[in-house]
């Protein structure tokens, strides 16, 4: 992975310590192609596939392009999905970034039909739009993990409920407690994180697509459609500034 190999760079240099050493090595540096895409944004390819697909799907809602143009869009697009899971293809191949490398693959499969692609488009909010997804999964994800973590907690406190130890407070030992009672402190911390994940999550599935720098579009394009086709986000109630 571009990742991997961006790490096994940078720990092979010795002198990557410094301000001036590290502007210096990256003066110096090649492949910017790797130093780009091997950060973040090779996680972000799934995410940035599902835009492109809701923009083409909005478009032909709107008849904006052919029903059957979109079609062919968000096969080629599956295609690539599957070709990126499986390996077959290198996303950080010969472009500055996932999003130019993703239209690169999408300009090998269907050169006839990339100029559907690019009406009522704006790659900031592309981006904009693919980070939120991915944050949105994330969150998602991070969520089932601390829910088992509470899970197992809470079968660890069950079975340690006669499990007498002592308390503390302020480093003293105080009178003695359960040490189920312990680990349930610690089901209900996690739970409040929980709570907090939530909140975020809300505020992280607002879709952005349509702003248009926050001055729209004259293009007739539907927000709302453009949100539910980016797996159900909720169109954003403000104007999205970058």
């Amino acid at each position: 992975m571009a990742l991997h190999k961006m790490n096994s760079i940078v720990n092979a240099n010795e002198s990557f310590l410094g301000r001036d050493d590290t502007l210096s090595y990256i003066a110096n540096f090649t492949n910017m192609n790797l130093l780009n895409t091997s950060l973040y944004e090779t996680r972000l390819y799934a995410a940035a596939i599902e835009v492109i697909r809701a923009q083409i799907r909005m478009c032909a809602k709107k008849n904006l392009i052919p029903e059957s143009i979109s079609n062919i869009v968000a096969s080629a697009l599956s295609n690539i999905l599957n070709d990126i899971n499986d390996g077959c293809i290198n996303i950080c191949d010969g472009a500055s970034d996932i999003y130019q490398s993703i239209f690169a693959l999408l300009g090998r499969q269907i050169p006839e039909h990339m100029h559907y692609l690019f009406l009522a488009y704006s790659p900031i909010e592309h981006r904009a739009t693919a980070l939120r997804l991915w944050l949105r999964d994330a969150i998602d994800n991070l969520d089932k993990v601390i829910q088992s973590t509470q899970t197992v907690l809470i079968e660890k406190a069950e079975q340690s409920l006669k499990t007498i130890i002592p308390s503390y407070c302020h480093g003293q030992t105080a009178q003695p407690t359960s040490l189920g009672y312990i680990i349930m402190s610690y089901v209900f911390m996690i739970g409040r994180d929980r709570s907090r994940l939530e909140e975020l999550r809300k505020r992280v599935n607002r879709s952005p697509a349509g702003a248009y720098m926050g001055v729209g579009t004259s293009i007739e394009i539907n927000r709302r459609a453009l949100a539910a086709a980016s797996d159900s986000m909720e169109s954003s109630t403000m104007l999205w500034m970058p």
